[in-house]
Parts: structure tokens; C-alpha cells; sequence
């Protein structure tokens, strides 16, 4: 029974002789007694369910105390018994007891009030799983010898202590002095106090044979995991079998300070000794420092070792340690991969690595029929020295052929590979290969956090140092992305910007982390990056997040390389007062001679004035260029232009003689061929694509428009966009239902040659009124003319959702060309069934309705859940000139085809 947020009342009086197995979740048991009804422990005991054989209770509230008296109960589940302060069971054949977070402290709780009281001759496993903040409750166990399985929770191991009154875990190892399999998780639970006496050291448990452990290292301080494992371990003397699962943590935690770092317990942890350990996996390895000093731990812990997997986790956070190669002397021991690192520790001499795809596996040689190894088709076999001295190595097996190639050749070799840890793997090929990545041609270098410590410096410490490591070697392309705030200052950045300036000859991107701060802060003094007054970049991409950029202001300053320039985010200050400043425009203009590609996009403190003077402009886009009144392009080479949201501001402009000054936009460019301007389509008299966007602006929107500014579309005189071949026309449902078709079909009036349309529908109109137009007044919705589309031949509408205007926008386009070949309509809403008719009948319909007459219950919930897209297909074939030709309606697509269209395309979506 699921019955939360509802109360149980148990019958008072009752006997369910049948009753084997019982499930409760989330059952309120309050005031049984007082509403006249029995307590859970009373209605569970021999006397109403004599045949009980396992009970389960999960989430129940009000229940703190629970006495069960059962003859035949074999299994007891409590989970999340928060209230739960007394537990008393006798059950003489009880073999399984399970209590995960049970006895939590409560605001008026007492570690002294709570007990558990357990009298099972015969039980054979217990899992206990405690809250790391409670107190252990008192435990009463008349005998645990004949438990032989154990899973435990144990969150008070600091290296090698534990707190004795908290947690029950060690408790129960040793109380359970029989048990032989043994299931852990270990976390740590940082206490910032403790009572000296409350630390007791682990004593050994001499029966357990195997232990499956599981680890979450994110939990964990650095270097507390390995050595908090190595003081459990030692514990198990008769340890035969281990199995560690390494997982890692996907919540928040936020690293306390602990009385173990006062202690430091996990410092110089000693040898330990597993003398009967023969088997070891562990699962999720990575290549972090602290998985490759657990697996050497176990080496030196043990010589009886026969096998090791290691179940490599898919994320590798990388192949070579960039913090021992940072930290490495320039003749020493450099880079080494996971191969090299295991087949590094001392004692896997005694056998042989097979490394596969994703597993690793150590066998002794000692070990006869060793088990296959997982994943054959890919695997290498590696020994640390050659086992068998009578039969020596050949010297030509050692000779490197591809190492004595030039740099130019071996940084086209590392070209091909996939990414860059593919790439940095070479490292530890040879002496020759250590710095071969750090020179390859194109970086891209992301700041990630990685488990078990970072490198040197952090992400910033790292790029220094590989710049310093290049020297003066030019790079193609270099990509630095930053996600962490704070990781670095804009002094720093600044200087990686001049490296690039210098070095990078090709590609240049740089994006610095988003600071909320920063974008709604009009601040003067925010933290600001420069260029320098020379590059030799042929394309640089800064998101610089609203960080100030400051452009340079050198007379001579010159970036004859530069081709492509784009800034995300960037805040300028352009005083013109200012002694020495230098424009966006100015640097751009006089600077930059080669440019022809320009982006800005959301910048700040820009001046009210742009002015742009490019011989070899070819593109240039603008986007949310706020405060800008004025845009004066020259450009002779300029093809596409693209203004998206500028020219916004509301407020007023510069006055000049206390008039205020209009916003323009002037621009002279004889090769433009495609623009996104504010402008009137009429002003292209040559255009023949066109992609429009139809919206509704409010009448607060359009306060300071009068009458006499609006044009009525439709009138005769109007002169129409003669050239216009296709269009594409994205509507908002700001434009309201009402206005929808009456605007498309005024649009449309002006483009009688259209041969193409595109309309994309928005997922839903809004049901709720829209804020008042000043169009409220007029007569925007005249009826349309007909038939004025005259080549008109292929209509597509996406989102279509068979609401009522959208059905009269498809009735409008009918009734306005006679000449359309093919409509398309793809639909929001799956069809489940493919109908494909003509307006004689719907027989497939038909057949569905007959069959929820015969009694299909399924069919007729399908049935009624279609009844609206039913109506959607008679209503399609219902409009007049439809007649002409035939729908075919496909799963997510409906498709009409004129008749006397030859060699029609065949309707998509059919099986």
C-alpha cells in the first residue's frame, strides 16, 4: 500500500491468516489507539498475521515506538523511520533486518530514550544505514553469532580513528564476531569538536573472508581517502576477497574544517599487511593520484595478491598529470600515462598488465588458468621486465623510427588524433615526445575541476607556464575558455592577450566567466583587459562577460593581419574628453585595413555615435547596441549588414540646440546583398529573399507614434515589393489571433510574384487578453482580396496546431492563389495512425470509431484523446478549393498536393 499524505487505521479487532508479506509506504500511524484503532506492532504479531513472513515500512510518520511479536517473520525492512525512538523485536526465524535512517534526532529528542531490543536466534544479515549525525541508540541483541552478512554505513573514520557513541557500525562488527561478508560505504562527516575519550582506535574482526566497499572521494579531504582505507583494511587479517566501487559525488558539499586536520591522521600512514588478500577489483578507477596510490597501496600491502581489475570509468579526466609534469625538472622523470604508472609500482613484477579498452588487468604468474581478460578485441600486454632472460629482446625492437622525424611532420601526426588527450598521451612515448603537444599547432585549454588536487597555480598557473614553455614558437590557433569566477586577474589576462597578439597567427578566442555583478553594474572601475597596439591575429573572438575593454591608444598602433573581429559583452568607455581614447569605431577604421568581418554584440558604454570607414568590410553585424542614435557605415565591399534589436533606448538623445536628435542610420555600401536593418523592405527594390518577423507592439510601446506615421499596406497606391521570389515569416504570439491573418495576408498583398512561403507558428498562442495597441482604433482587419497571389506555388507551415487561426490563415492562402502545388503543415501533436484520403470519405476513421463500438477500451481512450485532431483533418478537407487536389495526413506531417501537379514528390513520414 503507497498511501502518503493519508492516515492507516488498523483494524481493532482482525485476523489475515493468509498474509505473507506486507508493504507500507508512507503511512501516517497517529493516534491509532485513541481513534480506535491497533498499533502496527500489535496488528503484525502472531496473533492477526500468524503467517507474516516479511514486512516493509518506508516513510511512516508517527510512529516512535514498534514491539513485534513474530512467529513466522523472516524479513524486517524499516526505512526512513525518522520518529522511531524504540525498536523491539522477537522472531525466532527472523533471517534479514534492514533499518536505513532510522532514528533521526528530533527537536525534543534524547540519545538517551532510544533502544533497540532484538531477539533473533537465526539471523543471518543485518544492514544498518544511520544518520552521520545522530547518536547511536542503545542495542540489546540477545545473540549476533549466527549473522554471517553485514552492510553498514560508516561516516566517523578519521584515519585511524573513530567515534565510538555515533556510529554503530563498528559496533555491530564487533558484537557480529562470525560475520564473513561485510558491505561498506565510506564518507567522511567533518566535527569541528570531540572528546578525546569518544576516539577509539579499530580493533580487529578476524572472520570476514570478503568486503564490498563503496567510495565517494569527492567526500573526502585530500588525501584522507587513501590513508582512512589503509587504516581499515588491516583490520580484516583473514580478508580474502575485495571489491571497491568508486563513485562520484554529484550534490553540493562544502569542505569544513575537521579536528583530523589538527591531528593529521592521514599523514605517514604505515605498511600494512593483507597476507590472505587474493583477489582485488575496483570499478569507476580514473587516473587520479589518489585511485593510483590506493592501488599501490594494496600492492604493498600484500604479496598474496593473484588478480586485480581495474574497471576504468569512461570519463578519464586525462592521460598525463599535468601537475607532475609542471612541478618535473627538465632532465627528469617527465610525464608518464596510467600504463606507465601502474607498471611503475613496485610489486606488479610478479605478473603482467593487460589493458583493454576500459578494463585493466593484473595477473600473478603464478596464478594458473588466470581468468580472460574483459574486452578482448582491443588489448596490450606490457611487462615491466622481460620474464623470460633466456630469451633476450631483439635491438631492432627498440629502435623509434617515428621519433627522428622534425617537429613539422610529428605535429601533423598529432593532428589526427581526436582530441587533445589523445595528443598529450605522446608524452610519455619518449624524451623526444615530452614537449611535442605543448608545441602542436592548434590548443583549445578549458579550466575543469578535476578530482584529487589541480595543477600548480590552478588553471592560470597552467597556462603561464605553457606559454613560458613555448617560448617564441608561433601557434595556428589558440582557444582559452574560463568558467570559474575569480580564478584570475585581468593584469593576467591581459598579458595572455599580448602573448596571443604576438604568437597566434590564425585564431584567437578567448571567454572570460560570467559575472552577474558585472552586468548590471554601470560602474566605472570594473576590471578592465587591453589590447596591445600591434597583432599579427588574423581572428579574434573575446567574450569578455561586461569586463571593460580598453582599445589602444598608440597613434601607430596597427593590426594589418586582422580579417575577423567579434566582441561578446564588452563595456568600453568612449569620452571623447578623454586625452588620448581611442573609439571602437577609430580602431576599426584606421587600424584594422584588412577587415572584413566585424560583430558586436551586447556592448556597453559605447558612444552615442558609431562610425565605421572599412575599404574591405564585407560583413558586419550589430546586436543589442544599446544607447546607439546614430550608425554611418562606409563600405564599398559590405554584402551582408545585420542591426538585430539596436536603436532601442527609449530615452532621450543628445539634444543639440534643444532639439532632440533624431536616430539615423546611413550607410554606403554598392555590394550589399543581404541586410537586417529597422528599414522598409520597399527601399530594396531589388531584394528577392526575405526573412520576416511579425510581432504586436504594445501601446506604451508606441506612445510617441502618431496616426499619420502608420501605412496602410493594403491601399492601391502602395507600392509593392515587385522582386520578392521567397519568404520566410516567423511570427510571435505577442501578435495576437486576432491580428495573425490580417497581417500575413497584408504582407502578403505586397508581393504579388512570391513563388515560396515559409510561416513558422508559435507553439501556442497566449489565451490571456494582450496589453492595448494604439491599433485598437483602426480598421486592421478589412476583409483580404483573393486570388492576388498569382505564382504562388509551395506553401510550408511549421507548429501547426490546427487552432482556429491557424486553420483561416490556411483558408486565406487557399483563397488568395489558384496556382499553389503543394501545401505542407507540420503538425505539434503526433498522429498516431496515418490517414490518407480524399474529401470522398474517412474510411481509416471509420474503422477506429467501429472498433470502441465493439467494446476496444483502448482503442476508445485513443478514440476520445483524437476526437480535436478528427475534426482537425475534416476541417483541412472542408475548405473549398482544396477539392483540386488531395491531403495525405502522415504521422506529424499533413500534406496537400494538387492534382495536376506531375511527378509529385512522395508525402514524407509514411510507414
Amino acid at each position: 500500500m503507497y498511501v502518503t499524505d493519508y492516515g492507516l487505521r488498523l483494524p481493532a479487532a482482525a485476523k489475515y491468516e493468509a498474509l505473507t508479506e506486507l508493504t507500507l509506504l508512507g503511512a501516517s500511524f497517529g493516534g491509532e489507539a485513541a481513534n480506535g484503532g491497533r498499533a502496527l506492532g500489535d496488528f503484525v504479531s502472531s496473533s492477526c498475521c500468524p503467517r507474516l513472513r516479511k514486512l516493509r515500512v518506508s516513510f511512516p510518520v508517527g510512529l516512535p515506538q514498534l514491539v513485534l511479536r513474530a512467529e513466522a517473520l523472516e524479513e524486517l525492512d524499516l526505512y526512513f523511520a525518522q520518529d522511531l525512538q524504540t525498536l523491539d523485536v522477537t522472531a525466532p526465524n527472523l533471517r534479514v533486518l534492514k533499518l536505513k535512517h532510522c532514528f533521526y534526532n528530533g527537536p525534543d529528542d534524547h540519545d538517551e530514550d532510544k533502544a533497540i531490543r532484538i531477539v533473533a536466534p537465526r539471523l543471518e544479515e543485518i544492514a544498518v544505514h544511520n544518520d552521520q549525525t545522530c547518536r547511536r541508540p542503545a542495542v540489546d541483541t540477545h545473540d549476533l553469532t549466527s549473522v554471517r552478512r553485514l552492510s553498514l554505513h560508516l561516516y566517523t573514520m578519521h584515519g585511524k580513528y573513530y567515534d565510538h557513541d555515533t556510529d554503530i557500525g563498528f559496533w555491530l562488527l564487533e558484537k557480529c564476531t562470525d560475520v564473513e561478508h561485510v558491505d561498506l560505504s565510506l564518507r567522511h562527516r567533518s566535527v569541528s569538536n570531540v572528546i578525546e575519550d569518544e576516539l577509539v582506535d579499530l580493533t580487529p574482526f578476524a572472520n570476514v573472508k570478503t568486503i564490498n566497499m563503496t567510495l565517494m572521494p569527492d567526500l573526502f579531504p585530500e588525501c584522507h581517502l587513501v590513508a582512512t582505507t589503509s587504516s581499515l583494511l588491516p583490520r580484516f587479517p583473514l580478508l580474502r576477497s575485495l571489491d571497491i566501487r568508486i563513485i562520484e559525488y554529484h550534490g553540493y558539499w562544502h569542505r569544513k574544517f575537521c579536528f583530523c586536520d589538527d591531528l593529521q591522521t592521514w599523514r605517514g600512514h604505515q605498511k600494512i599487511s593483507l597476507g590472505s588478500i587474493e583477489q582485488v577489483k575496483i570499478s569507476g578507477f580514473t587516473e587520479a593520484d589518489e585511485d593510483i596510490d590506493l592501488v599501490n597501496m594494496l600492492f604493498e600491502g600484500s604479496t598474496s595478491i593473484r588478480s586485480m581489475t581495474l574497471n576504468a570509468t569512461t570519463k578519464i579526466p586525462g592521460a598525463v598529470s599535468l601537475k607532475q609534469m609542471m612541478a618535473e625538472e627538465e632532465d627528469g622523470d617527465a610525464t608518464q600515462t596510467i600504463y606507465q604508472k601502474l607498471m611503475n609500482i613496485p610489486s606488479t613484477d610478479r605478473g603482467r598488465w593487460h589493458f583493454g579498452k576500459d578494463v585493466y588487468a593484473w595477473t600473478c604468474y603464478a596464478t594458473v588458468n588466470a581468468s580472460p581478460v574483459h574486452d578482448p578485441k582491443y588489448f596490450l600486454v606490457f611487462t615491466r621486465r622481460n620474464p623470460r632472460p633466456d630469451h633476450p629482446m631483439e635491438p631492432a625492437d627498440d629502435l623509434d623510427r617515428i621519433s627522428a622525424l622534425p617537429d613539422g611532420l610529428l605535429h601533423t601526426i598529432l593532428s589526427f588524433l581526436p582530441d587533445a588527450t589523445a595528443a598529450a598521451r605522446t608524452a610519455v612515448l619518449s624524451r623526444r615526445w615530452r614537449r611535442v603537444w605543448i608545441h602542436a599547432l592548434d590548443l583549445v585549454l578549458f579550466d575543469t575541476k578535476v578530482r584529487g588536487g589541480g595543477v600548480p597555480g590552478g588553471f592560470a598557473g597552467f597556462l603561464d607556464w605553457l606559454f613560458a614553455q613555448r617560448g617564441c614558437s608561433d601557434i595556428r590557433s589558440l582557444d582559452i575558455y574560463m568558467y570559474c569566477s575569480g580564478c584570475t586577474s585581468p593584469e593576467r589576462v591581459t598579458e595572455w592577450i599580448r602573448h596571443a597578439m604576438r604568437r597566434v597567427t590564425k585564431s584567437f578566442v578567448v571567454e572570460l566567466p560570467f559575472a552577474t555583478a558585472l552586468a548590471w553594474d554601470g560602474r566605472a572601475d570594473r576590471p578592465t583587459v587591453e589590447l596591445p597596439s600591434h597583432g599579427r591575429t588574423a581572428s579574434i573572438t573575446m567574450y569578455l562577460s561586461h569586463r571593460g575593454l580598453r582599445l589602444p591608444a598608440a597613434a601607430g598602433a596597427k593590426y594589418s593581419a586582422l580579417t575577423e573581429l567579434r566582441l561578446y559583452a564588452a563595456s568600453f568607455s568612449e569620452d571623447p574628453l578623454a586625452a588620448g581614447g581611442r573609439t571602437l569605431g577609430d580602431f576599426v577604421s584606421s587600424c584594422c585595413p584588412r577587415l572584413r568581418k566585424l560583430g558586436i554584440e551586447c556592448p556597453s558604454g559605447l558612444a552615442p555615435q558609431l562610425v565605421l570607414r572599412g575599404k574591405e568590410l564585407e560583413e558586419l553585424h550589430l546586436s543589442d547596441v544599446k544607447g546607439l542614435w546614430t550608425l554611418e557605415v562606409t563600405a564599398p565591399k559590405l554584402r551582408v549588414l545585420k542591426l538585430v534589436c539596436c536603436f532601442q533606448d527609449d530615452t532621450l538623445g543628445p539634444r543639440s540646440g534643444g532639439s532632440v536628435v533624431d536616430k539615423v542610420a546611413r550607410i554606403a555600401a554598392l555590394r550589399l546583398e543581404e541586410t537586417l536593418p529597422a528599414a522598409s523592405v520597399q527601399n530594396c527594390p531589388g531584394v528577392e529573399d526575405v526573412d520576416v518577423q511579425l510581432w504586436q507592439r504594445a501601446q506604451w510601446e508606441c506612445r510617441n507614434v502618431t496616426g499619420g506615421e502608420y501605412v496602410d499596406l493594403m491601399l492601391e497606391g502602395v507600392r509593392p515589393f515587385g522582386n520578392v521570389r521567397n519568404m520566410v515569416v516567423k511570427l510571435y504570439a505577442s501578435l495576437g489571433p486576432q491580428l495573425l491573418v490580417a497581417s500575413v495576408s497584408a504582407l502578403l498583398m505586397r508581393c504579388p510574384r512570391l513563388r515560396s512561403l515559409c510561416i513558422k507558428i508559435p507553439s501556442s498562442f497566449s489565451g490571456k487578453e494582450l496589453p492595448k495597441c494604439s491599433c485598437a482604433d483602426m480598421d486592421t482587419s478589412r476583409s483580404h482580396k483573393k486570388n492576388f497571389l498569382e505564382y504562388l506555388g509551395e506553401v510550408k507551415i511549421s507548429c501547426f496546431a490546427g487552432a482556429d487561426v491557424e486553420m483561416d490563415l490556411v483558408r486565406m492562402l487557399f483563397e488568395s492563389s489558384n496556382s499553389i502545388k503543394s501545401m505542407t503543415l507540420s503538425v505539434v501533436a503526433k498522429i498516431p495512425s496515418i490517414v490518407s484520403s480524399s474529401k470522398m470519405g474517412f474510411s481509416l476513421l471509420d474503422d477506429v470509431v467501429s472498433s470502441s463500438e465493439n467494446g476496444d477500451t483502448e482503442s476508445t481512450l485513443q478514440d476520445e484523446e483524437d476526437d480535436g485532431r478528427e475534426m482537425i483533418i475534416q476541417e483541412l478537407m472542408s475548405i473549398p478549393r482544396t477539392g483540386q487536389g488531395r491531403w495525405c495526413f502522415a504521422k506529424d506531417l499533413y500534406t496537400w498536393t494538387c492534382s495536376t501537379t506531375e511527378n509529385a514528390p512522395p508525402v514524407q513520414d509514411l510507414g
